[in-house]
């Protein structure tokens, strides 16, 4: 029985509170969940903002009948016919007092032959700021519930819906409270305190929460300014229902001279003790590089190096975009508290790539949401496509993770084009070992995928889109890889009426559990 049973019911109240600050800009919850100090601010040049204040609210309803011939997802497995009723609901605001977005469906599903799998699940994205006194007083506050897998090396599905024995409904609340203010011309300060709580439904999967205490003083956040610094103190503390707790506290300076417009260097240096490595506090200096280089408003790159406690951490981002195209690279190497792959809440990478595509062409951002969410409908696409092609899985301990993307992405008078590689590779930092989680057999887990979608609009109505999704996962000692093909037809009834038919043959090879299975997918969904 999980020792954190009394913190399921707050999860829910949390919940509310993040749905109450919706909507929220993403912008100002770039930091991930880990706990961990993040980078100070790079330099921006001045900008001005054209947007208006705009709330977008779309409900919608969904209506999917899912025949399979494998739903166990089993060698010779069984057929089935699965029906899923998802009512859903859509809020974003990009100004005023509370912005960001809220993006929820509840889904009915009911199996025809294997009734006891019947479920009711939840799907939610939420990511909220509010203003609380006008330049002095904020709360941020994230929320999501998904699907993940248990076993990154067990069964695999790009359904949800097949194969859930290997799949657990996780809940994720954050929510931090900030105070920031001047000190005279000198410099700028914020205060904030962050505390996560991620909750599995699974009882082999553990619980986990984080708590951050930051304070932060500099002048990076001034314009034009040759020379910026930034002070960071930070304390942070995880705690694992199957796991163990552990802390991490860091003093860190940094420093960064402008040479030109377009490109600046700067120097890290600090202090950083932590148990998560050893069972007693260790300290030990830590020290690093960081650079960037952003000759235009299409292109940007970015890197930085640091020496810390597990070793070295490094962040990698370039992206460039053209008139109609748009690629990007990343590569970071840093610690995650409990999940195999740092959480993220925010659109689905389809969005992503279509917002920034049209950064130039419609730089108010209400009114750019729009025109992609109606892309997305004539494409094929949904707002709520998976975010990551490898998908996150849950640890009982403090992981080390390196995660590489590359993505690009093309878009024509007619077509549609995506290609996306990921890999990541994780290993447990801590050396106690917890029965049940997936470093207690492996010492390392590598995931590798690759993404491919074409969308080809067939008439002014009806698209065809063809997708590829191949991804492999290796441990010490068992391995699993799937390869998925499908293709949908998806067409305008109405205005706010669309069907979609979907074919899908997917294959599993590996030690776990090698399966087929094909299936045809039909949806019909309704907007208000």
């Amino acid at each position: 029985m999980k020792s954190f049973a009394h913190r399921r019911a707050a999860l829910p109240v949390l919940g509310c509170l993040a749905a109450a600050s919706m909507p929220l800009c993403a912008q100002q919850l770039a930091q991930p969940a880990s706990g961990v100090v993040q980078p100070s601010p790079v330099p921006q040049l001045e900008q001005t903002s054209a947007s208006q204040p705009t709330t977008f609210v779309e409900a919608k309803l969904t209506l999917g009948q899912t025949i399979t011939s494998n739903v166990a997802l089993k060698s010779g497995g069984d057929s089935d016919a699965i029906t899923r009723i998802s009512p859903g609901l859509y809020v974003s605001s990009h100004s005023g007092r509370v912005q960001g977005f809220l993006n929820y469906a509840l889904a009915g599903v009911a199996y025809a032959r294997t009734s006891g799998s019947n479920s009711l699940n939840h799907q939610l994205s939420a990511n909220a700021s509010a203003e609380l006194l006008e330049r002095r007083a904020y709360i941020d506050a994230k929320a999501s519930i998904m699907q993940q897998a248990v076993n990154p090396l067990g069964v695999d599905s790009e359904d949800s819906q097949l194969g859930r024995s290997n799949r657990s409904e996780v809940r994720t609340v954050q929510l931090a409270p900030r105070v920031e203010g001047r000190l005279g011309d000198l410099a700028n300060w914020d205060a904030s305190v962050s505390h996560r709580a991620t909750h599995s439904v699974s009882a082999s999967s553990s619980d986990s929460s984080s708590t951050q205490w930051r304070l932060q003083v500099g002048n990076a956040a001034q314009q034009r300014t040759t020379t910026s610094w930034t002070a960071q103190l930070s304390h942070n503390v995880q705690d694992f229902s199957l796991g163990r707790r552990t802390a991490n506290d860091i003093a860190r300076g940094v420093v960064d001279w402008r040479f030109a417009q377009d490109v600046f260097a700067g120097v890290i240096a600090g202090y950083e003790s932590s148990d998560v490595a050893s069972e007693d506090m260790q300290g030990r200096a830590t020290y690093g590089l960081r650079a960037g280089w952003a000759p235009s408003e299409r292109t940007n790159l970015f890197a930085e190096t640091e020496k810390r406690f597990f070793g070295n951490a490094h962040t990698l981002r370039f992206s460039h975009r053209m008139a109609r195209s748009l690629v990007s690279y990343s590569d970071t190497r840093t610690i995650s508290y409990g999940l195999g792959q740092p959480l993220t809440v925010g659109h689905s990478t389809v969005y992503d790539f279509f917002d920034q595509l049209y950064t130039s062409s419609e730089p108010d951002a209400s009114a750019r949401e729009a025109k992609v969410l109606q892309v997305l409908r004539d494409n094929g696409y949904s707002a709520t496509d998976a975010t990551n092609l490898l998908p996150a899985f849950l640890s009982s301990s403090v992981t080390l993770q390196r995660a590489q993307q590359m993505t690009y992405g093309w878009t024509g008078v007619r077509d549609t084009f995506t290609v996306s590689l990921q890999q990541t590779t994780g290993r447990r930092v801590d050396n106690r070992e917890v029965f049940g989680d997936p470093f207690s057999v492996n010492s390392g887990i590598r995931q590798r995928g690759l993404s491919m979608s074409l969308a080809h609009r067939l008439t002014p109505l009806s698209t065809l889109t063809l997708g590829l999704t191949q991804r492999r996962s290796i441990g010490d000692v068992n391995s699993s890889k799937l390869r998925s093909m499908t293709a949908q037809l998806s067409t305008k009834l109405g205005p706010r009426t669309s069907f979609s038919l979907l074919a899908r043959r997917a294959s599993s090879k590996g030690s776990s559990q090698p399966y087929t299975e094909s299936a045809l997918v039909c949806t019909f969904a309704m907007t208000f």
